[in-house]
């Protein structure tokens, strides 16, 4: 009998363990619908603001200073992507950990260092999403550091914002 009850709470752990690792890809998978729909939310404003009677025009730049960042995979305009980078007005940032390249401007990178230092456990209530997405590649870049459990800026991130 016992034996038998030692092997139910063995089975009933695996399950929990089984089941948190399930909650944990949901989460995951909420929150890149949830990048998903802020994109097409953003995408859809341009479109119906093209067509304002107005012809207001929208650059690469500032769809990008609206989304914070864009992968530079996802940027079909790579001769304008390249110009724009030249001239200073965009940043790449490469994260060799994560195989990711993104763009920024420095607009961007400002605003996001302007709130700093932030304390680690606050920074949810302080940056957006996709603002505390770009600080941890800045984090890693070496632009930013956790010090006494806050985020700061460095000397380099400003050296990057003022080319």
């Amino acid at each position: 009998m016992k034996d038998r009850d030692d092997e139910v709470l063995k089975l009933l752990r695996q399950i929990f363990e089984r089941l948190e690792s399930i909650e944990g890809i949901l989460e995951l998978i909420r929150q890149d619908l949830k990048d998903l729909r802020k994109i097409i939310r953003s995408t859809e404003e341009l479109r119906v603001g093209r067509r304002s009677r107005d012809k207001e025009r929208y650059s690469l730049k500032d769809v990008i200073d609206k989304m914070i960042y864009l992968e530079t995979k996802d940027i079909k305009a790579k001769e304008l992507l390249r110009r724009l980078i030249n001239k200073g007005e965009l940043i790449t940032l490469r994260d060799d950990v994560l195989n990711l390249e993104v763009v920024t401007t420095p607009k961007v990178i400002r605003n996001i260092i302007k709130k700093l230092p932030v304390q680690v456990s606050e920074v949810d209530k302080i940056l957006s999403e996709r603002e505390y997405q770009l600080l941890k590649v800045l984090n890693r870049l070496g632009y930013v550091l956790i010090k006494d459990n806050q985020y700061v800026a460095t000397d380099l991130v400003k050296e990057l914002i003022e080319k």
